[in-house]
């Protein structure tokens, strides 16, 4: 006894000195492969993590990766090493924790061991995964150089898009100035009457259970109730009645509204761009200006090492990630905000955050949405997504050709499914609906317009063009459920005005997710199908979409 009394006398007079650790709320993991040409930029954007307070609750952790000749700031070494973000850091090797001497960070080993490290040495709460690169999504490859009927379709449908891109740019600038007061008037409105219109709106959803209608009336954790509602969406999507799609949706953007009342306003206000057609002297330029040999290397990936000339099938991503490993993985790169990539990572993470179009050489704004994690470490995952996009919004406000979205990854399941029924019957009905889909796809515009290796459209604008065009009611109603999918899986989306949609003219739409789909036979990918070993994609393997394509094009070249 007298020992254990003078072990507990002990501790007390020890105590004010004992640290003991309190666990993170975040660990944010960025993969930074700057052994390409963008290697100043990775080392913008490490300063933009440098500038922000730090925080014993966010852990901030780059693994970078250099190469000699692009610039030669901070030492110009050409290692993988290995930081732990503090305020005021420098990218340098004495300050780095670990040095990996040259690895290839296009080996999917290499990301293991950095997200093993990570969470190992630093474990926390929530943990966010940046891939940062270049992107490619799914990009059209061929072994053979480009052939004079591919360049000829190709510098044609080039001019085509970038005046129509201007077009809707333009209309969309009319708009936003004819209504500018009506949609800040919109955005102004109070939570509690908001409440109002989603309690209405829920009793007139007959099939909501009693049990979310009774959250609905009393919830004020609008993330919860978020969550709630879209398990519910995610069990019941195949049997909600048609009448009620369109309650589910209203419902869906309502709470949607409600989660972003405290979000920034910043930047609503932002001068808008006047329309300028470009003539054809201008639009020549541009199009003897597109580069036509860049297919000795296909790429369908992203994180290339140059050094190692490797990168990272989205195959290899899918492979070496874990179950429910991450609350968020945020694609810093080009083009990955597709259904192709999205399915690979299914039951991976809860949240995707990717551009449908090409992204900015400097890319995230770190220092901005890095700020408001670390005054609010509490932060749940469906925030932040939503506060990088909107750091993004702030940062290219005004510019063009830019594209971000989160996607809550659980409903990607369920909207694969219904592409796969809509897939079906497109197959079954192609002689009748032939037409129709060539219509559709001819009224959405391709993301990366400059590059003949691309051609993603966004998926909600196709189903809309297609819902128009056709008169079968099964097609309808299976596009009226992936639009209903898509506008609550989306939950924070960003687009500049030449990347918006028009009712009346062709457009990108820019609704959140994109889908291979290009719009000749001359473009299409053979190695978009089911055989495809080099560079396997589980979407296609799952799922008969590429079936769809092919089919499509033995009848529409």
């Amino acid at each position: 006894m007298k020992k254990l009394a003078l072990i507990f006398l002990a501790f007390l007079w020890l105590s004010p000195y004992l640290v003991f650790a309190q666990k993170a709320k975040w660990t944010v993991l960025v993969f930074m492969n700057a052994d390409n040409d963008l290697e100043a930029h990775g080392i913008e954007d490490f300063l933009e993590m440098a500038q922000v307070p730090n925080s014993d609750l966010v852990n901030v952790l780059v693994q970078m990766d250099r190469t000699p000749g692009w610039t030669d700031e901070y030492g110009d070494w050409d290692q993988t090493l290995r930081f732990k973000i503090s305020q005021g850091m420098t990218p340098t090797v004495v300050e780095s924790l670990e040095d990996l001497k040259e690895t290839n960070m296009g080996d999917p080993v290499v990301l293991r061991n950095f997200i093993n490290w990570g969470k190992e040495k630093y474990p926390a709460e929530h943990y966010l995964l940046v891939i940062w690169d270049h992107g490619d999504g799914w990009r059209f490859a061929d072994p053979m150089k480009f052939n004079d009927d591919f360049k000829f379709a190709y510098i044609k449908d080039f001019k085509r898009e970038v005046i129509a891109a201007n077009e809707v740019k333009f209309e969309m600038t009319s708009a936003n100035k004819s209504n500018l007061s009506a949609q800040l008037q919109k955005l102004d409105l109070t939570e509690d009457k908001v409440r109002e219109d989603l309690f209405a709106t829920a009793k007139s959803f007959s099939v909501l259970p009693k049990e979310l209608k009774a959250k609905t009336k009393k919830n004020e954790n609008w993330t919860e109730l978020y969550t709630n509602f879209r398990d519910f969406l995610n069990k019941s999507i195949t049997t909600i009645p048609s009448a009620q799609l369109k309650i589910a949706d209203s419902y869906s953007k309502l709470i949607d509204k409600l989660m972003n009342i405290d979000l920034s306003k910043n930047n609503l206000m932002s001068s808008l761009e006047e329309f300028h057609q470009p003539s054809q002297g201008v639009l020549d330029a541009m199009a003897s200006s597109i580069q036509f040999d860049d297919v000795t290397n296909p790429v369908k990936g992203v994180s290339h090492d140059r050094t190692d000339n490797d990168f990272l099938y989205n195959k290899e991503i899918q492979d070496n990630i874990l179950s429910s490993e991450f609350d968020i993985l945020g694609y810093d790169a080009c083009l990955m905000s597709m259904l192709e990539t999205a399915y690979s990572l299914k039951g991976k993470c809860d949240f995707l955050i990717g551009s449908e179009d090409l992204e900015p050489g400097t890319g995230w704004n770190y220092a901005e949405w890095l700020s408001k994690l670390t005054a609010n470490p509490d932060m749940a995952p469906v925030f932040l997504t939503k506060n990088i996009v909107e750091s993004y919004r702030m940062t290219y406000a005004h510019f063009n050709k830019v594209t971000l979205s989160s996607v809550d990854m659980k409903l990607i399941p369920g909207l694969s499914e219904q592409l796969e029924v809509l897939s079906k019957l497109l197959i079954s009905q192609i002689n009748s609906e032939i037409n129709n889909i060539k219509s559709a796809r001819d009224n959405c515009l391709k993301y990366a317009v400059d590059k003949p290796q691309v051609h993603s459209i966004d998926l909600k604008r196709f189903v809309n063009q297609l819902s128009l065009k056709t008169k079968d009611q099964n097609i309808k109603e299976v596009c009226s459920r992936i639009k209903t999918i898509v506008e609550v899986m989306v939950v924070a989306n960003f687009f500049s005005a030449d990347r918006s949609n028009s009712d009346t003219k062709p457009s990108h739409g820019s609704f959140g997710i994109a889908i291979y789909f290009p719009s000749r036979k001359v473009y299409f990918d053979q190695a978009y199908n089911d055989d495809n070993t080099i560079y396997p994609v589980q979407f296609v393997k799952d799922f008969s979409w590429d079936n769809f394509l092919q089919k499509y094009f033995s009848l529409k070249p």
